[in-house]
């Protein structure tokens, strides 16, 4: 009977270490994925910010355009100055 106990105690023990191990070993796993995760998000807010960044001054620009036009001062180089911002605004959203 004292074998018997003896036995069960040390598989018992081994699979004691085999869940720590495990454990262990899914936390390593978790933090790595919490980390690229991490990384996507900031990558994409980022991206996200120079989007609205470049929309924003694409829409100034273009109220100061309409303005000028209503104004009977048309100003058409605002307008080519908003040209490239929105097409930057729109190859950064196709990027993202």
């Amino acid at each position: 009977m004292g074998r018997t106990r003896q036995a069960l105690e040390r598989n018992l023990f081994a699979y004691v270490e085999q869940l720590a191990t495990g454990s262990e070993a899914s936390g390593k796993g978790l933090a790595a994925f919490e980390m690229r995760s991490i990384g996507k998000i900031d990558k994409a807010l980022a991206g996200l910010k120079d989007y609205v960044t470049l929309l924003s001054r694409s829409q100034a620009a273009y109220m100061k355009a309409l303005s000028g036009l209503l104004n009977d001062e048309a100003s058409y180089t605002t307008l080519d100055e908003s040209l490239p911002l929105v097409k930057a605004a729109a190859e950064r959203l196709r990027d993202s």
